[in-house]
């Protein structure tokens, strides 16, 4: 057979995300009309996370959260602290506001990657729905804003 050169250049795309995250998981699902579904708020990368509040929006003609939808993740609890979780759910404009924290914790901060709430929607609607970050303002054990450097929104198509 004939001798080929090889490539003088190769190229690809690596879909990972970089250092101190916060994300929707999944980023994209479906679930049928008047089905439940969840969506974790998880963050990857962070180092002495001691609070953490995030506001969310969603399509309030597709979605809801049900009652008592909101609960904490296992990501603040894993130095035995005890997590303070509040919530406010305005279905009807599609927002919803979590705040975290720790309370009585050794070490006080945690670091890594893991989960912080875990939401429960309702598909009221046939349609494509987005869930998207409004704003977040993350706390480490000084009091200090961590800075997130991607944020990842979710979405949901219901059948």
């Amino acid at each position: 057979g004939e001798e080929q050169n090889p490539p003088t250049a190769v190229s690809f795309y690596v879909n990972a995300l970089p250092d101190s995250s916060l994300l929707i998981k999944p980023c994209s699902t479906s679930v049928l009309l008047g089905g439940e579904f969840t969506i974790q708020v998880t963050v990857k990368q962070l180092e002495n996370l001691m609070a953490a509040k995030v506001s969310l929006n969603f399509s309030s003609d597709l979605l809801e959260i049900v009652q008592n939808g909101i609960v904490e993740g296992e990501f603040l609890t894993r130095n035995g602290g005890q997590v303070v979780l509040l919530d406010s759910v305005l279905n009807s404009q599609g927002k919803v506001e979590i705040d975290l924290g720790i309370a009585e914790s050794t070490p006080p901060g945690v670091s890594g990657s893991g989960t912080l709430a875990v939401i429960t929607f309702e598909a009221k609607k046939k349609g494509v729905a987005s869930i998207y970050f409004e704003s977040y303002e993350l706390r480490d054990t000084n009091n200090e804003s961590i800075k997130i450097n991607k944020t990842r929104d979710g979405k949901v198509s219901i059948e």
